[in-house]
């Protein structure tokens, strides 16, 4: 079968990743080609990633503290300090900013521990192309909460008479619009632990 011109450019026009719009990304990780690998990820799925990257706490609480985020992306490991003590200062800061770790290595129970802390999800470096879906999960999530305006995920005061705490959500974040996201691998890992642990 022989297609027309106007058949093939809307061919290419249906199966080319819609443009999401800009996407504002602190980035603390020490090896430029894995930022270009992200960046590249990203960018097939249509984000438009706007990248500060930073390689030490100094600077990432620096920029933390003086710009506004979509996303914060770290690696795990990072000389002379981690993603999670970044992930503590994030909370620390009472910014609601999801917080995503990208790493080479990191076993199911450690996993499953950090996304109970209220990382937003974690990526396998050898497992990238999950990247754009997990960002948009976490912005769609945040999104959802503001829109309702309840506080959002590791962010919402704690309950029964725990200490609550003061939290700011960037309004100028992008308006995310799309059907309802399926579970990502981590949010049905959570959900078969917690229904082993109602069941002893």
């Amino acid at each position: 079968m022989v297609l027309s011109k106007l058949e093939i450019a809307a061919s290419a026009h249906a199966n080319s990743p819609k443009v999401k719009g800009d996407l504002r990304i602190l980035y603390l990780e020490d090896n430029p080609r894995d930022v270009e690998l992200c960046v590249m990820e990203l960018r097939k799925a249509g984000f438009h990633p706007l990248i500060d990257t930073v390689v030490n706490r100094e600077d990432f609480l620096a920029k933390l503290h003086s710009s506004t985020y979509d996303v914060i992306l770290s690696d795990h490991g990072i000389p002379g300090w981690n993603g999670l003590e970044a992930f503590h200062e994030v909370m620390h800061s009472g910014v609601a900013i999801p917080f995503i770790l990208i790493t080479g290595t990191l076993g199911e129970e450690r996993a499953v521990e950090l996304i109970k802390q209220g990382v937003a999800d974690y990526i396998l470096k050898d497992r990238l192309a999950r990247l754009p879906a997990a960002v948009q999960n976490a912005l769609e999530s945040r999104l959802r909460a503001m829109n309702a305006g309840k506080p959002w995920g590791p962010f919402a005061p704690a309950k029964s008479g725990s200490d609550s705490c003061s939290i700011r959500l960037p309004r100028e974040s992008m308006v995310w619009t799309s059907t309802v996201p399926a579970p990502s691998p981590t949010e049905l890992a959570l959900f078969f632990l917690d229904m082993k642990i109602l069941a002893t």
